[in-house]
């Protein structure tokens, strides 16, 4: 399901730690990533609350932000393109590993 502005992620590709770290990210660092609306599992109310398998249905509510796939994308870019994307990543990487989180 998507909108212009949301999109929403569900079933078992999505998970709570995901939204987690989404959240994580984007309080912590200057790293882009969608803005989390909301997250939820529904399930047994019996289960152990770091059981994130099948049983429970997952949803996360994030901003849509229109773009193509890296993986997809790789292949028509430019030797300097993916210098640039690159390097990008390797400053993205960087802020996650700082002295004292890795």
């Amino acid at each position: 399901m998507s909108s212009p502005l949301m999109l929403v992620k569900y079933g078992t590709h999505a998970s709570l730690i995901e939204a987690r770290n989404m959240l994580y990210v984007a309080e912590r660092t200057s790293i882009p990533v969608p803005r989390l609306f909301a997250a939820y599992a529904y399930g047994p109310p019996d289960r152990d609350v770091d059981d994130f398998g099948n049983v429970y249905d997952t949803y996360i509510f994030i901003e849509f932000i229109k773009g193509e796939d890296l993986g997809k994308l790789w292949g028509k870019c430019t030797s300097t393109k993916k210098q640039m994307l690159s390097t990008d990543l390797k400053k993205h990487i960087g802020l996650l590993v700082a002295p004292g989180y890795a």
